[in-house]
């Protein structure tokens, strides 16, 4: 895939250009670098689900009385003149000849894209995540949906733990030590949906700005991804299908028997010592 680095103006940052031979819908173009994040994900799950709200252009058409979105042009003399606003190698350098750079860069045209899309994720859906299907673009081939709106993964074929340990609290706490980042990639993704306000917005052609493409009720924790508990079922056949034991700790449970055992001294003095009360 042909993209190119540059440097931000703060040059805190960074952006990545893809540039086509010739114009491509907004749509289309929209669908390649979703697909480049759903992937890149898989190998640096901490990019974040929020990247796909990072895209330009921000929707697939233009709202009404919209002026379409602004972009900040790479090679700015303010920030060129502190080494920023520059296109950058593989080292993170800026090339001495940012002309001769750009036009030797390849261009992809509307057909490479199709077929690059077409290879990587032959069912249409790019982002991965379940959706609601009433909303779903009939764009992107609806009667493929599996049911429930979910999405059909691939096995991982990375190294992965023989066991782990799941704590249920007020969440599913999912322990990460040796968990593969793709492994931890589809965690977050059982907990994450698309937004129908975004689709329904972009269908409308009103502006989608402050709607997220992707609702996440994932948390990305230091040592542990916390999940809904009502994602249970899905999380331990996750595990079962790549044949992962799972050790489950149920604090509530605990916290139950142990609110029993902490009564049973004051039932039998209740009761003056008669019998064993009511708890077995």
């Amino acid at each position: 895939m042909p993209a190119s680095l540059e440097r931000s103006r703060s040059g805190n940052g960074g952006h990545v250009w893809i540039f086509f031979a010739g114009p491509v819908q907004a749509a289309l173009a929209r669908k390649l670098a979703s697909a480049i994040l759903t992937r890149t994900m898989e190998r640096r799950y901490a990019l974040g689900l929020d990247s796909y709200d990072r895209l330009f252009p921000s929707q697939d058409t233009m709202p009404k009385g919209g002026y379409g979105n602004l972009i900040a042009l790479p090679l700015q003399r303010g920030p060129r003149e502190k080494g920023n606003s520059l296109f950058v190698d593989d080292q993170l350098q800026p090339y001495d000849d940012q002309w001769a750079f750009l036009s030797s860069i390849k261009r992809l045209t509307p057909e490479e894209v199709q077929t690059l899309l077409r290879n990587v994720y032959p069912a249409g859906d790019v982002i991965n995540v379940r959706h609601v299907a009433t909303d779903y673009d009939v764009a992107n081939d609806p009667w493929l949906l599996p049911p429930s709106g979910g999405v059909v993964d691939k096995a991982i074929t990375e190294p992965l733990p023989p066991n782990i340990s799941i704590t249920l609290g007020n969440l599913i706490y999912v322990e990460k030590k040796d968990l593969s980042d793709v492994f931890l990639d589809r965690l977050m993704r059982l907990a994450a949906f698309q937004n129908p306000e975004f689709y329904r917005a972009q269908a409308m052609r009103i502006s989608t700005f402050g709607k997220s493409r992707v609702i996440s009720c994932a948390e990305d924790l230091r040592h542990h991804i916390a999940l809904p508990r009502g994602l249970l079922k899905e999380v331990l056949d996750l595990f079962d299908s790549h044949r992962i034991a799972v050790k489950v700790t149920d604090l509530d449970s605990a916290e139950f028997l142990s609110s029993l055992i902490s009564r049973r001294p004051q039932a039998n003095a209740d009761r003056g010592g008669q019998g064993s009360g009511g708890f077995r």
